[in-house]
């Protein structure tokens, strides 16, 4: 349970710091080095969904694609959920 409330809490962390970037209120430098320390501990901790569309959206930021970033933090929101809904239905089963 530890990992997936760890997970979850990264890709709220992407998600913010993506968003941030695409108002273009963090540096390019701090958005890529969180996000990829975010996609690191993802793949860590064996959350593969998780750790793909991460690396996406840092390859999003990587390119300076601000058009594109809506997606890719669209994407990391629905891994969110789905994350979080595993958490819910793990807390609830003990």
């Amino acid at each position: 349970m530890e990992e997936l409330d760890a997970a979850v809490s990264w890709l709220s962390t992407v998600e913010a710091v993506a968003l941030r970037w695409a108002d273009n209120r963090v540096p390019v430098r701090y958005a890529e080095r969180t996000i990829e320390e975010a996609r690191d501990a993802l793949v860590k901790s064996g959350q593969g969904d998780a750790a793909r569309v991460t690396a996406a959206t840092f390859a999003t930021v990587q390119r300076r694609n601000r058009g594109g970033v809506a997606a890719a933090i669209a994407a990391v929101h629905a891994q969110r959920e789905v994350l979080e809904a595993r958490l819910d239905a793990a807390k609830h089963s003990q």
